[in-house]
């Protein structure tokens, strides 16, 4: 890897791990508040459901709940990755992603 790919590597690891850290803010300020917290629901709820769009019923599993797992792993594995990203690395997302969406 050249130091140019090394650098735009290094620039979108430090961009991942600076939404995770809002991300982590955001959850924390929507415990504490009440209504934040209603927001930030919405905001997963209305992610939730872009995603089910692409996701059939399975199994009698639904598209929503299908989602939900999606979501999930948006948000857990990136910040299990920039912890360790040696034992979870990054592509796990695109790998569980087709798992969900063509078990």
């Amino acid at each position: 890897m050249g130091d140019a790919e090394s650098a735009a590597w290094a620039e979108a690891e430090e961009r991942a791990r600076r939404v995770a850290l809002l991300m982590v803010e955001f959850w924390l300020y929507g415990m504490r508040d009440y209504a934040a917290g209603w927001r930030i629901a919405d905001w997963y709820a209305e992610r939730r459901a872009r995603l089910a769009r692409d996701l059939p019923e399975v199994d009698g599993v639904p598209a929503d709940d299908r989602a939900a797992l999606a979501l999930a792993m948006e948000i857990g594995l990136p910040f299990q990755h920039l912890l360790d990203p040696e034992r979870v690395p990054a592509h796990l997302y695109s790998v569980g992603l087709e798992i969900l969406r063509d078990p």
